[in-house]
């Protein structure tokens, strides 16, 4: 498991976290958050270095185990 957790990130990176593990792309998570699609790549360049990951599905998976997935999203998975 990465050094640093989820408090490292900020309210944004968690927003744009949350989405993606949802299996949002960039532009829809985006469209979600009103910010431009390389917005939500540099918020993922920027989680994926505090969090010590290298894509979408480990952060899917890091969301899950971290029983950060709001409304019982985790369930559904």
């Amino acid at each position: 498991m990465p050094e640093t957790t989820m408090r490292s990130l900020t309210t944004h990176e968690l927003r744009v976290a949350a989405l993606v593990a949802r299996g949002l792309t960039n532009v829809e998570v985006g469209a979600e958050l009103a910010v431009s699609p390389k917005t939500v790549e540099s918020h993922l360049s920027s989680i994926y270095r505090k969090l010590e990951l290298r894509s979408r599905t480990e952060l899917a998976l890091y969301i899950v185990r971290a029983g950060a997935m709001p409304n019982g999203e985790a369930d559904r998975t």
